[in-house]
């Protein structure tokens, strides 16, 4: 510090700066690289217990990481703070992060992916509250980022049925960052469709300049929407597919559907849909 000071007046301020510079300049060496990939980080949880009434540990002084001054500077596309207390934990209760942490990211116009803790041993219905709270009318966070995949797959704890069954029963696409540009894809062109024995349907189209995926959605038939250029809900999304074809099992070979197929782009933009009817 007194050979690299740079006029700092204290050694606490100059290594936060000396952390602020090091994320500036990994992002600036991804973005020169490919500015379509999202950069964040996955902070301590607690920046400061004044932020939202905890009293533990504070990523600002003991780690000199300052995520709101990484926000403020616009080096994030998204952020992960590292909620992993209860919601009961006298020190450091989940909620209030969480309204802290989607306050302040929403102020930024960036993403909050949610930290969680399968690592930790709480039974399922521990994370159940915290997803209900992610989801929230009045908070709504962006996504989840599980720590960490090994965790998940050996939770003792009922997690993965939770996920399969109820927290996640649907496919989903990520959201998109309006604040990085890429050209939205045309529609498909050539869908077809054809019924294949033991219930199954056969989905094909053309490929789509631009498009890294597809979404297929599925109604039956009757209850589609009038106006298909309107976005389907995320409940009836079946399948996000690199292909240009797709079997769908399981059916009903006595009803009729149809069928919605988007473009993805690299920033999870959509193209209008194209539909297609299965007697």
């Amino acid at each position: 510090f007194r050979r690299y000071g740079r006029g700092f007046q204290n050694v606490h301020d100059w290594r936060r700066h000396n952390v602020d510079e090091m994320v500036r300049q990994v992002r600036d060496s991804i973005k020169a690289i490919d500015p379509l990939v999202k950069f964040g980080i996955s902070p301590f949880g607690i920046r400061l217990n004044s932020d939202a009434g905890t009293r533990g540990s504070e990523g600002y002084h003991n780690l000199y990481a300052d995520a709101v001054s990484w926000l403020d500077k616009g080096y994030l596309d998204y952020i992960t703070p590292q909620l992993y207390w209860e919601t009961t934990h006298n020190l450091a209760p989940y909620e209030p992060l969480l309204r802290w942490w989607n306050r302040t990211a929403k102020e930024h116009g960036r993403h909050l992916y949610v930290g969680m803790a399968p690592y930790r041993p709480w039974p399922a219905s521990e994370f159940g509250r915290q997803y209900r709270l992610n989801r929230r009318d009045d908070i709504r966070a962006e996504g989840v980022i599980h720590f960490r995949t090994r965790s998940l797959l050996e939770h003792s704890g009922g997690l993965q049925d939770s996920l399969r069954t109820r927290l996640h029963p649907h496919p989903a696409l990520p959201p998109f960052m309006p604040w990085l540009y890429a050209h939205i894809p045309d529609p498909v062109e050539g869908l077809g469709a054809d019924r294949r024995p033991v219930r199954q349907v056969q989905l094909t189209w053309e490929p789509v300049e631009g498009a890294v995926r597809y979404a297929v959605y599925r109604y039956p038939a009757g209850q589609m929407p009038s106006d298909p250029t309107v976005p389907p809900p995320a409940d009836r999304l079946i399948a996000i597919t690199g292909e240009t074809r797709l079997v769908d099992s399981g059916l009903d070979d006595r009803l009729p559907y149809v069928y919605l197929v988007t473009a993805v782009n690299r920033n999870n933009q959509e193209s209008t849909a194209r539909a297609v009817y299965v007697e």
